[in-house]
């Protein structure tokens, strides 16, 4: 009885060893189970953070690229303002250049008799001709200009008798001051085959 009584005692320490062993083993467990659900939790909270901060980082990125094009764009807008600004001083200097020039030139056709006070008809003078030159050379040379004027049939053009440095002299008369100008534009220091090739002075 003594020995049943010992194995029995014995038998219950085992039981509530073992009780005991099972129980440290369950805290254990629920703490390492605490400790990854923590974990697991702390890293989800992490993650909305981390998104927030590429967000975040994007937006001052587009933000940036923004304000980089509508730089560029505003740059754009000065160069082409300044070009057409440009373009309009251009026509106008033309349109005024223009319309000097038409006045002056119907001016000179009303009164070409006139002009800054003195006495000027629409005729020039020309040097340098050959000695044998003929009135029908310098008609068919002059004619090219404008229209001569004429005077009872007569085509007003003059080779003067006397020489001038061993070369001739004549005048040509136009029915207007434009085409007198015109004429010295187009044979003024011209040597010319019929002219024997030596430059011609022609002025008013």
């Amino acid at each position: 009885m003594e020995r049943l009584g010992r194995e029995v005692r014995a038998s219950l320490q085992r039981l509530s060893e073992q009780s005991k062993k099972d129980g440290q083993h369950t805290v254990t467990f629920k703490t390492r189970e605490s400790t990854t659900r923590d974990e697991a939790t702390g890293e989800e909270e992490q993650l909305p953070i981390e998104e927030e901060l590429t967000s975040g980082s994007k937006q001052e990125s587009s933000n940036k690229d923004y304000e980089e094009q509508g730089n560029s764009f505003a740059a754009l807008r000065k160069r082409i303002q300044h070009r057409r600004l440009q373009e309009t001083s251009q026509r106008q200097r033309s349109c005024t250049r223009t319309e000097t020039t038409q006045g002056v030139e119907d001016w000179d056709a009303k009164e070409p008799e006139v002009f800054l006070g003195t006495y000027f008809v629409p005729h020039v003078y020309i040097t340098g001709l050959p000695q044998d030159v003929t009135n029908k050379q310098i008609k068919l040379v002059f004619s090219k200009s404008g229209q001569i004027k004429t005077i009872g049939g007569t085509e007003q053009v003059y080779v003067y008798p006397m020489s001038l440095n061993g070369f001739k002299c004549a005048s040509v008369e136009y029915t207007s001051t434009k085409e007198a100008t015109q004429a010295i534009c187009d044979f003024n220091n011209k040597a010319l085959f019929i002219f024997q090739h030596h430059p011609i002075k022609v002025d008013y």
